[in-house]
């Protein structure tokens, strides 16, 4: 009877040692993509394009990406436009809540 229980014990652990290797496994495979978007933004394009999965690129670690981006997208107004947008729907959402429990 100690036997099989050992045993039991035995393949429970074997058995949750094999799920948390494959969710790892599976995390890992699901994470990596987003991480190489992150080192990728601070390399330059050649740079990307010689070596996708370089850690660093030949010119280091640069920001100019980041601020071609800005100016590109025109971050101000944008910024701007859904500022607006959040404030309006706020003030609109408060008062249909406001005049729901009101009533």
């Amino acid at each position: 009877m100690m036997d099989e229980n050992k045993k039991a014990a035995q393949k429970k652990k074997v058995s949750h040692f094999i799920t948390i290797a494959v969710l790892v496994i599976l995390f890992l495979a699901f994470i990596f993509p987003f991480i190489m978007v992150i080192f990728n933004a601070f390399k330059t394009k050649g740079d990307i394009t010689a070596d996708p999965l370089a850690l660093v690129g030949s010119h280091g670690f640069i920001l100019t990406n980041f601020t071609d981006a800005m100016k590109k997208m025109n971050f101000a107004t944008s910024f701007t436009n859904s500022l607006i947008r959040i404030l309006s729907n706020s003030d609109i959402n408060s008062s249909v809540i406001f005049t729901t429990f009101t009533i």
